[in-house]
């Protein structure tokens, strides 16, 4: 398609001409999703290719902005007219500041050609479709922040991002240890170093990912990510309740209004308690650990295992899901368990 003038993006000459980008593997990505593809750049390093189609061609089309004229020629604004309403469209996405800054790294790092070539329109059209993507806005503005796969550029509907290494589902108990301390240091950069608290409203061993070398773990879900007052808002909404999970967005737990009837409160749960609950702990059944989690093990210290309950029941709620946010002081009680955990471990190796 690419070769026939009927797709554009910055990767399509590598990937589709010039063979500099493998895609040796095509897959459905966490069952249910839209097919993705595993690809090999010629350094060997990997990426991931995934199938946007949130909102179509036609749709974008529709735009002021991009109205054809009457040789069928896509009208194309102003670098600054269309810096200023993709800034508009993200900022209206993510309910988050977004710089100019970022909107012209973003336009950078997918725009192959320059303004004056035939083609500039159809790739401000694409970034236009993919800027309606919620999990490709993530990576392409958060991307660098070291929380979410790396956005490395577009091809037609398809957009690649890093290439991340599952949880290694059977690690021993040093690296487990050492996966649940880089997890906690996610959960903290997702509180401090974006323009607002991200809630991870999603929580699966499958949603996180290792970057190569295991030095970092970063979670991939990104459609189930939402900034805090995002997520209050959906939460939150008003609508009709007989029960508190009528209220929930997924792990994002909340509580249905005791005398209004009503969804009107915020998110009650944090990202620490549903971490601590579903991949700490593991699937639980009537209290009983059905599925271990990454810290329970027979190498689990009963100190460790109480934390962990703390953690992923701060109020002991018997009758229902946890729906209270675990404390600051679990949190660096439990970092500094694990922390001292791995350094004694590591100096048995």
């Amino acid at each position: 398609m690419y070769n026939r003038g009927e797709i554009v993006g910055n990767l399509c000459p590598a990937l589709c001409r010039e063979k500099k980008i493998r895609a040796p593997a095509c897959h459905t990505f966490r069952g249910g999703k839209e097919a993705i593809f595993s690809a090999e750049k010629d350094d060997s390093s990997q990426l991931i290719f995934k199938y946007s189609a949130k909102y179509s061609k036609d749709a974008a089309l529709g735009e002021a902005m991009f109205q054809p004229d009457s040789f069928g020629r896509i009208s194309v604004p102003s670098d600054a007219e269309f810096k200023y309403m993709l800034q508009e469209l993200l900022v209206a996405k993510l309910n988050v500041s977004v710089t100019e800054s970022q909107v012209t790294n973003l336009m950078r790092a997918v725009i192959h050609h320059e303004s004056t070539h035939p083609k500039y329109g159809e790739e401000l059209v694409n970034l236009w479709q993919f800027a309606h993507d919620h999990e490709f806005v993530c990576s392409a503005v958060f991307g660098d922040r070291g929380v979410f796969p790396r956005l490395l550029g577009v091809c037609g509907q398809y957009y690649a991002v890093e290439y991340l290494e599952p949880l290694p589902v059977d690690a021993d108990w040093p690296d487990r240890v050492k996966l649940a301390v880089m997890t906690l240091e996610l959960l903290e950069q997702l509180e401090r170093d974006l323009p607002e608290p991200f809630h991870l409203c999603d929580v699966k061993m499958d949603h996180f990912g290792m970057t190569p070398g295991a030095q970092r773990i970063k979670f991939l879900d990104l459609d189930s990510v939402l900034p805090r007052r995002f997520a209050n808002h959906i939460t939150g909404d008003g609508r009709q309740c007989e029960r508190d999970a009528d209220c929930d967005f997924f792990d994002c737990r909340s509580r249905c209004g005791d005398l209004s009837g009503t969804c009107d409160n915020p998110v009650t749960n944090n990202n620490l308690q549903i971490v601590c609950e579903k991949l700490f702990v593991g699937w639980t059944l009537s209290g009983t650990v059905v599925v271990p989690g990454l810290l329970m093990s027979p190498r689990t210290s009963s100190a460790l295992s109480a934390l962990l309950r703390l953690c992923s029941n701060p109020d002991s709620e018997t009758n229902d899901l946890a729906r209270s946010p675990a404390s600051s002081h679990t949190k660096r009680r439990l970092y500094m368990m694990l922390s001292e955990m791995y350094s004694s471990l590591s100096l048995l190796d």
